[in-house]
C-alpha cells in the first residue's frame, strides 16, 4: 500500500513538472515583410479570455522566432486547455503582426502558427522627396492592409493645414492633394481599424521651380570630358535648387575606377557602375570624391559615363573619356590655354547653363570669383583663372579663358577686392580689359568693405587679359 501511494504522489509531481514545463514556453516564428526582417520585435502573449493579461518577448535576429513564458502573466491560474494568443503591433515602425493561437497542451512547450509581418499602411506615392514644380495637384497613391482599412489624411503647408477622409473599407487609394506653391509639404496617412488601433505613414515633399546638377573633374591633364588613365581625379558632384529642400543624392562613376577619397555610401549600382549617395539640405550642395582613373585599356580612347540623380527623379548623365597621355601627349592641348603658366586655376564642368554657371572660387589672390554665364546649354566646359607675372607694382594682372565661344558668351562675373590705401582718393574704372595695347574699362560696384580692403563687382562680356589698376 505504501509503495501505491508513493507511486500516485511521483505520478502527481511529474504531471505537475509537466505542466510547469509548458506553462514556460509558448514559441513562435515570423515570416519576414520582403527585406524587412521582425528581428527584436516585440511579440505580444496575453490571455485569451482577457486580452488586458499578457507578457512580452523579443523576435531573435538569428532565426526570426520568438519563445514567451506565460508564467509572467501572474493574474491566470493556469491549465492544459487554456488558450494563448500572440500578436505585434509596434507602431512606432509602422508593423504589425495578425494575432495566433494556441492551446496549452501540457507536453512541455507549445508552438504557435507562424505570424507574418506586415506594413499598416504605406505611402507609395511620391517617390520622391524632391519633385518638379509643374503641376497644379500633387498625386498621392497609398496601400494598407486588413484590418487597417479606414484611411484618412493630413496635409500641412507653412503655417496652413488640411485634413480629409479616405474610405472607411479599403486597402487602397488614389487622390491628389492641392499644390499651394514651391516649399515644404508634409503630408502624413493614418489607418484604423475596428478597434480604434491607428497607424500612419509620412512623408516630407519638396515641390521646386527649379533643380540643376552638373559634375566637374579637376586633375593634371583633365581636359573637358577626357581623363588621363592612371590619375588621381578630384570628382565634384553639384545640385543647385530654387528653394531649400532636404533629402538624398547619388552620384554614379564607372566601376573600373578606384574610390580613394571621400564621404558617403558606396554601393554596387549596376555591373558598369558603383553608386555614392548623401543627403543634402539647403538650396545648393556639393559633393567631392577622389577616384583613381584606370590603369589600361586596350582602346586608344574609352568611353564612358557619370550620373547624378536627386531622390528617385531621372538620372542625369554624362559622358566621359579616358585616354593616354603617351599616346595622345598633344591631341588635347588648346591653344586658348598655352599663353599663360601651367600654374593655372583650371576647372572643368561637364554641363553649363545660364541658371547653372561655371563658377570659379579662387583663395588666396586678389580675384575672389569669376562665374562665366552662358547663352545656352554647354557641355564639356573648361574654364581657366591665372595670375600673370607683372613687371610693375602698380596693378594686378590676370587672365580668365573658356573653352565657350564667345558669342555663346552672355556675361562673366568679376569680384576682387583693393586696398584702400592705393586708392587713396581715386574714383575711375578699377577693371580693366587689354584689348591689344589699349585699356577698356569695364564698369564696377562697391559690394562690401572691411577695415583694409574695397570689395568690387564687375560685368563683362570678353575673355582674355585683364587688369586691376588706377588709369
Amino acid at each position: 500500500m505504501n509503495k501505491l501511494i508513493l507511486g500516485i504522489v511521483c505520478l502527481c509531481f511529474l504531471m505537475i513538472s509537466s505542466f510547469s514545463v509548458s506553462a514556460n514556453f509558448a514559441c513562435g516564428s515570423v515570416e519576414a515583410e520582403g527585406d524587412y526582417l521582425p528581428a527584436w520585435f516585440d511579440v505580444i502573449v496575453s490571455y485569451q479570455e482577457n486580452p488586458e493579461y499578457k507578457t512580452s518577448c523579443k523576435v531573435s535576429p538569428a532565426n526570426n522566432k520568438y519563445c514567451c513564458d506565460p508564467l509572467q502573466i501572474s493574474q491566470v491560474n493556469w491549465g492544459i486547455g487554456k488558450y494563448l494568443e500572440a500578436e505585434i503591433l509596434d507602431t512606432r515602425r509602422g508593423y504589425f503582426a495578425e494575432s495566433v493561437a494556441l492551446s496549452i497542451s501540457g507536453e512541455g512547450y507549445d508552438i504557435f502558427p507562424e505570424m507574418q509581418l506586415k506594413r499598416a499602411v504605406r505611402i507609395t506615392s511620391p517617390d520622391s522627396k524632391i519633385l518638379p514644380n509643374d503641376d497644379s495637384e500633387i498625386f498621392v497613391n497609398v496601400s494598407s492592409n486588413e484590418p487597417f482599412t479606414n484611411l484618412s489624411y493630413s496635409l500641412v503647408y507653412e503655417n496652413f493645414s488640411v485634413e480629409g477622409e479616405l474610405c472607411d473599407n479599403c486597402t487602397n487609394q488614389e487622390f491628389y492633394v492641392m499644390n499651394y506653391g514651391p516649399g515644404h509639404y508634409f503630408l502624413s496617412v493614418f489607418a484604423r481599424d475596428g478597434r480604434g488601433r491607428v497607424f500612419n505613414d509620412s512623408v516630407d515633399i519638396y515641390l521646386v521651380d527649379s533643380m540643376s546638377t552638373n559634375v566637374r573633374l579637376d586633375c593634371d591633364g583633365c581636359y573637358r570630358e577626357f581623363v588621363p588613365l592612371n590619375t588621381r581625379v578630384n570628382m565634384t558632384f553639384i545640385s543647385d535648387f530654387s528653394h531649400e529642400v532636404s533629402g538624398e543624392m547619388m552620384g554614379y562613376f564607372p566601376n573600373d575606377w578606384v574610390f580613394i577619397d571621400g564621404e558617403g555610401v558606396i554601393e554596387d549600382y549596376s555591373s558598369s557602375h558603383k553608386s555614392i549617395s548623401w543627403e543634402v539640405s539647403g538650396n545648393k550642395a556639393q559633393k567631392n570624391i577622389i577616384l583613381l582613373s584606370p590603369s589600361f585599356y586596350p582602346s586608344s580612347l574609352k568611353r564612358s559615363y557619370l550620373g547624378i540623380q536627386i531622390e528617385r527623379n531621372p538620372i542625369e548623365l554624362y559622358n566621359l573619356r579616358l585616354y593616354s597621355l603617351f599616346r595622345f601627349p598633344f591631341f588635347f592641348m588648346s591653344e586658348k590655354f598655352s599663353s599663360e603658366s601651367s600654374g593655372a586655376n583650371i576647372f572643368n564642368y561637364v554641363f553649363v547653363s545660364e541658371s547653372n554657371p561655371a563658377v570659379l572660387i579662387l583663395e588666396g589672390d586678389f580675384v575672389s570669383e569669376v562665374a562665366v554665364f552662358p547663352k545656352r546649354d554647354v557641355s564639356n566646359v573648361r574654364v581657366s583663372f591665372n595670375s600673370i607675372e607683372k613687371k610693375r607694382r602698380d596693378y594686378h594682372r590676370f587672365s580668365v579663358r573658356s573653352t565657350i565661344p564667345g558669342e555663346d558668351i552672355m556675361k562673366i562675373m568679376i569680384k576682387f577686392r583693393v586696398n584702400k590705401n592705393y586708392l587713396d582718393d581715386y574714383v575711375g574704372d578699377l577693371l580693366f580689359y587689354e584689348n591689344g595695347e589699349d585699356l577698356v574699362g569695364i564698369k564696377t560696384g562697391v559690394i562690401q568693405e572691411d577695415d583694409k580692403y574695397f570689395y568690387y563687382e564687375g560685368f563683362t562680356d570678353q575673355t582674355g587679359i585683364f587688369r586691376i589698376t588706377k588709369n
